[in-house]
């Protein structure tokens, strides 16, 4: 018989024990794309203020005419600008740890930083609830803690292409309503196959009919953004269907499909799948276009990944909790440019 370790061997040698290091495997989702958007980019910071406000101007004054020699003039003075409000919502994580933890998992007998292992699973909790916070979010007006994310708040499914994209399932936008407001909808669009002539026709309507300019002689008038820096976000399923139209090289698709690094494109505006997409969304299979110029993270300044010293938890004099906390929102300046929703269905429903 072969032996592969004797008993004294066994006794005298420990594991090699991959000292320092963690494969993490805690989450299904293999990429948590809202999460970099949020902390990394894309996020505006406010110093102040008890709620987030912006303005609008919805109307003309009706004044421009064309007249004759002599003609009375008839200046009017008429209302067009409102305003949007939405209310800060707050997200925190935490971890908890024994002192006496601390003292075992201390000098040569560590393996793994304890406390970094246990700071570690509470980002990845926190990654995983904003994914949710951000494509979700609160769909309905009695949730008074979720972020107004996309498809809960700022996206409303409609099965007409067009300017269709009302309320939703809140009921308002900014504490308007798009009935009293039609030029606060977005586009929407509905579709059966990934071919040329269904998602492929309905994606180049959607992303030309968007893109609305100021008339000329508002240039003087400040605006919150300028250009654009759009992406459509869909499921693999969709992804996938649509990179085997390009490698068909169908000719029906005559250049409105392209790829460029590794992305496929319609009129350079780029796929992306999204994870959590794919996972939560495999019956509606919704392409949203975002436009990162109008949407976009509204964070407090100082309280968005706010972290708290650790401190002694009440009643438990040996137990330490850190805390850290988010307090922030989900704000789109101008849906008619900065969103549109194409899908099989009501992607609310799945």
């Amino acid at each position: 018989m072969v032996l592969q370790l004797t008993q004294d061997l066994i006794n005298t040698t420990l594991d090699q024990l991959g000292k320092g290091k963690m494969v993490d495997l805690s989450s299904d989702l293999r990429e948590h794309v809202a999460m970099s958007h949020m902390m990394q980019k894309n996020r505006i910071t406010y110093d102040s203020g008890k709620a987030i406000t912006w303005n609008l101007n919805e109307n003309n004054d009706g004044n421009a005419k064309n007249s004759g020699l002599y003609a009375t003039d008839n200046t009017n003075v008429k209302d067009g600008s409102f305003t949007l409000t939405i209310p800060w919502r707050h997200t925190n994580t935490s971890c908890a740890w024994d002192e006496r933890e601390m003292a075992m998992n201390s000098g040569s007998q560590q393996i793994v930083n304890y406390i970094a292992l246990k700071k570690a699973q509470s980002m990845g909790g926190l990654a995983e609830l904003m994914e949710s916070n951000f494509w979700d979010g609160a769909s309905s007006s009695t949730d008074n803690s979720t972020p107004f994310g996309l498809i809960g708040y700022w996206l409303a499914y409609n099965a007409s292409s067009g300017l269709n994209g009302g309320d939703g399932n809140f009921g308002t936008i900014g504490g308007k309503s798009c009935d009293d407001h039609s030029r606060l909808n977005h586009y929407t669009g509905n579709y059966t196959n990934v071919s040329a002539t269904d998602l492929i026709s309905t994606l180049r309507d959607a992303i030309k009919l968007t893109k609305f300019k100021s008339p000329a002689g508002n240039k003087a008038m400040p605006k919150y953004a300028n250009g654009e820096r759009r992406a459509m976000y869909t499921t693999w399923d969709v992804e996938r269907q649509i990179e085997d139209l390009l490698l068909a090289n169908n000719d029906n698709l005559q250049g409105n499909l392209t790829k460029f690094a590794g992305k496929a494109m319609i009129y350079q505006v780029p796929f992306i799948e999204v994870p959590y997409l794919t996972e939560n969304k495999a019956t509606s299979d919704p392409v949203i276009g975002i436009d990162w110029k109008q949407f976009h993270t509204v964070a407090l300044k100082g309280h968005f990944g706010k972290e708290s010293p650790a401190k002694v938890k009440a009643g438990a004099h040996n137990v330490y909790e850190n805390f850290i906390d988010f307090s922030y929102n989900f704000r789109c300046y101008d849906r008619r440019q900065g969103l549109f929703l194409v899908a099989k269905s009501d992607p609310l429903n799945s």
